[in-house]
């Protein structure tokens, strides 16, 4: 039974990723995210952009390294090492190869530079979910209930966070963010799965 409700829930994720991915391309999702995207953009400030800017970095190469390391210090346990190093890598990369595949251009209208490349599935909601979310299973193993649903739901916050700076920015729509905290989660979810047997959902 060890990971078995785990695996499953990876599963809906995969499952929800793919249904908005259908409804974006059935153009379900059109009216939702213009409508994200103009509201946002008419409570869009200054401050607000340059908070949305430091929420956005938390899911850059560089920070994920050092929340990485981080967690790799705390834990103190090799074992754990692949899943924090493959779900972020992993979950990152397949995100890029799914923009390709995709095609999806970013918003017209951004609050900063535009980045190069495709809107769906968001590279930093991907990360964000991959990355603290591992991190969150991976310290929380063993841990009283209590804590384990701190720690998941810290890591759930912090990948939101990330993704709503997103679309605050301009710089993606709604289903793509929602796409990749889907994506992400599927991948933290599995890593963990397979490299500690971490079972969070008892």
């Amino acid at each position: 039974m060890r990971g078995r409700r785990q695996f499953w829930i990876a599963a809906l994720a995969l499952l929800g990723f793919a249904a908005i991915t259908l409804a974006f391309r059935l153009g379900a999702f059109a009216r939702l995210d213009l409508a994200a995207a103009q509201g946002v953009g008419r409570l869009r400030t200054p401050s607000g952009v340059a908070i949305a800017s430091g929420l956005s970095d938390l899911a850059t190469p560089l920070v994920v390294s050092a929340a990485i390391a981080l967690a790799l210090l705390l834990r103190r346990r090799r074992g754990d090492a692949p899943a924090l190093i493959a779900a972020p890598l992993g979950a990152f990369l397949s995100s890029e190869l799914l923009k390709l595949l995709i095609h999806r251009p970013r918003p017209a209208v951004a609050a900063v530079t535009l980045p190069h490349g495709f809107a769906f599935p968001s590279g930093h909601a991907t990360a964000a979910a991959a990355t603290y979310l591992t991190i969150a299973l991976v310290l929380s193993h063993g841990r009283p209930a209590g804590r384990r649903a701190a720690w998941l739901a810290f890591a759930t916050g912090l990948a939101i966070a990330v993704a709503a700076s997103r679309v605050y920015l301009g710089v993606h729509y709604l289903s793509d963010v929602l796409a990749g905290l889907l994506w992400g989660t599927a991948w933290a979810l599995w890593a963990t799965w397979r490299g500690t047997g971490a079972e969070p959902f008892e």
